[in-house]
């Protein structure tokens, strides 16, 4: 059968970069919480000279300034796809199973939302052991089983059980950290499946569409990230509202009393918008916290750099379970909070050495781009997806660490690996 050239919408790595920044100050000014810290100017000259340094790291790693997206034509083999798309099933039915055994079996987590405490004690007094790794290793390759099946079906209408089998996967990956109350790790998975609709759908959308659509989503996402708080609330036996006052996130902020009183009038008589004002308020404060985290750490950090401890953690987690038995221990300032992007590389390697990393996570996101340019690489595609996710986030949280993110870096370069491999199943 004759391949079918497909299109692939490539999004400008500084446009992500720049927009994610917006998108960021946006949302902090329409935060109902006000900052009470804004830290020093030593910690406000590493954010400025990180946020330089990314910018130039994306430019000389692309070597393009361009904020225009690209669109590539890809005339992907067939053949080359579709053992792909087997041998990526093989591997998510080996991460599959591995979480199920390993979480629900050996941990003891429950899949009911009401056991959130529970399970989360469960998994922290769970060791880690060559079972987690494995799930940690394989799991994310349900979405490029995902993303290769979808451009199988936009190619020849096929793998359509195997597309139904990594959208069950991933359902029940996004219900396990939805037992767990891992939010990160949701967001990714539901961002990764968004590039990946955005850029291979056919059809440009009109912004007449988009901008209403987008409301919409964004509105229910509110809703159901309060009602999702209210469970989780409920499961400390506390009410949404003072759970969010005690939080870690809240401790830079002041709530003005008027929006206080605001939320509690609207408890027992409209719960949508009692779930809207409280999903937006934990949003915001789960959003913006993370640049104060980052400020405050500095001005109070006292301790020996870390040197890489904290960035690449599951490293020396997974040298442990072999046998090497490495000190994996350090101190931080605040549990239970991000420090943005920049956080744990100032825990890792000081302020200039922070910025090194940056520059280098950057230029490859740049390299990546570029790479997936010159060569129409599908199997880059998913690498490029991540480092997105990292760069529009840079001033909330590392997804280098949060979410599992060296796990799904390692697992994406390793399929990419596997598809030019050409690995041959016959």
């Amino acid at each position: 059968m004759n391949s079918k050239t497909i299109n692939i919408t490539i999004f400008s790595p500084l446009r992500v970069y720049l927009l994610g920044l917006l998108v960021y100050f946006f949302i902090f000014i329409l935060s109902p919480s006000s900052p009470n810290y804004w830290g020093n100017f030593y910690g406000w000259l590493f954010i400025f000279i990180n946020l330089f340094a990314i910018y130039v790291g994306i430019a000389i790693g692309s070597s393009n300034t361009s904020l225009t997206n690209q669109i590539i034509s890809i005339p992907p083999s067939s053949s080359v796809l579709k053992k792909n798309v087997y041998v990526m099933l093989l591997f998510s039915l080996i991460g599959f199973f591995s979480t199920v055994i390993d979480s629900l079996f050996v941990s003891g987590i429950s899949l009911d939302t009401n056991e959130i405490y529970n399970n989360r004690q469960f998994s922290e007094e769970s060791e880690v052991g060559f079972l987690s790794i494995i799930s940690a290793i394989f799991t994310p390759l349900t979405f490029i089983l995902f993303f290769y099946s979808f451009i199988s079906r936009k190619i020849s209408n096929r793998s359509n059980i195997v597309f139904l089998l990594s959208i069950l996967m991933l359902f029940f990956t996004l219900t396990l950290s939805l037992s767990l109350g891992a939010r990160s790790i949701i967001i990714v998975y539901l961002l990764l499946l968004a590039f990946s609709i955005l850029a291979i759908a056919q059809k440009k959308v009109s912004y007449k569409i988009i901008f209403p659509m987008s409301i919409f989503f964004l509105s229910l996402a509110m809703v159901l990230n309060g009602s999702f708080y209210e469970l989780r609330s409920a499961a400390f036996q506390m009410d949404a509202f003072s759970m969010i006052e005690i939080t870690a996130t809240s401790y830079f902020f002041n709530i003005n009393e008027n929006i206080i009183n605001t939320i509690y009038s609207y408890r027992y008589e409209n719960d949508l918008l009692y779930y809207f004002f409280i999903g937006f308020l934990n949003f915001a404060q789960y959003y913006i916290h993370g640049l104060f985290e980052l400020l405050y750490l500095m001005e109070n950090f006292q301790g020996d750099s870390k040197m890489g401890l904290i960035n690449f953690g599951i490293i020396i987690k997974f040298l442990n379970v072999v046998g090497l038995n490495i000190n994996d221990t350090y101190e931080i300032v605040r549990v239970g909070t991000f420090s943005t992007l920049f956080g744990p590389n100032y825990y890792d390697f000081g302020f200039f050495g922070g910025t090194i990393f940056v520059f280098i996570l950057s230029y490859i996101y740049g390299a990546v781009y570029k790479h997936i340019i010159n060569y129409h690489s599908i199997s880059m595609l998913p690498l490029y997806f991540y480092f997105s996710i990292i760069f529009f986030f840079p001033l909330v949280v590392s997804f280098f660490v949060s979410a599992q993110g060296l796990y799904f870096i390692s697992s994406f370069i390793m399929a990419h690996l596997i598809y030019n491999l050409k690995v041959n199943l016959s």
